[in-house]
């Protein structure tokens, strides 16, 4: 066979099949290259924000250290507005909970409390801020939310701190009889050898009458 009759003929089929698959051929490579750039663009993004995110919550920490609690809640404010899904917006609200407790704004730091056990991204700074809030509100005397917060799913790791919690409330309620079953379970659920069984064994001692 003729070498460049044979070169025509394949020149032919090569053709026909671009002719078929060219496009589609293009559209794949376009959007391979698109969905590359799309990553590292959102990369850059995410990392960016992350780095946002970090920058105001270091500045927002600096605040509550100077005992800054307004100008550490406005930077709490813009983390939670434009972060609201990291951990950076959870710990600057439980940070400016404190500041603002501290400062006697409770319903201020009721409210960052709240917010974080509503939209904290790990389950871990979830507990601290329902923990924190109970606290709060055994302080203020409402035993009946503080039981709420504290019998609210399972605690895990928090469970010794939950059942303090229900114990503590139950005492200033004057039940007794619930709060020594409460502080058992407390005992029960911290580490082997914890030192802090000795504390809740001494609140469940002072308990009133026989128990």
């Amino acid at each position: 066979m003729d070498p460049h009759l044979a070169e025509d003929e394949e020149l032919a089929k090569l053709k026909e099949w671009w002719r078929k698959n060219g496009t589609s051929i293009i559209v794949g490579i376009v959007v391979g290259l698109g969905a590359i750039v799309g990553i590292n663009g959102w990369s850059l993004y995410t990392t960016n924000r992350a780095e946002t995110a970090s920058a105001l919550f270091f500045q927002l920490r600096q605040h509550v250290e100077n005992d800054d609690a307004a100008s550490a809640t406005g930077l709490a404010d813009e983390l939670q507005a434009d972060f609201p899904s990291t951990p950076y917006a959870s710990n600057g609200a439980l940070l400016t909970a404190a500041a603002l407790y501290d400062d006697g704004d409770v319903e201020g730091a009721r409210k960052r409390l709240a917010w974080v056990v509503d939209n904290a991204p790990d389950p871990s700074l979830e507990h601290t801020a329902r923990l924190r809030l109970a606290y709060l509100e055994l302080g203020e005397g409402n035993t009946s939310r503080a039981l709420e917060l504290a019998s609210t799913g399972e605690g895990g790791a928090f469970a010794s701190h939950y059942a303090e919690i229900r114990a503590d409330a139950h005492r200033l309620d004057g039940n007794d009889d619930q709060a020594a079953i409460a502080y058992d379970e407390a005992i029960a659920a911290l580490p082997t050898a914890s030192g802090y069984a000795n504390v809740l064994r001494a609140k469940r001692n002072s308990l009133a009458g026989p128990n």
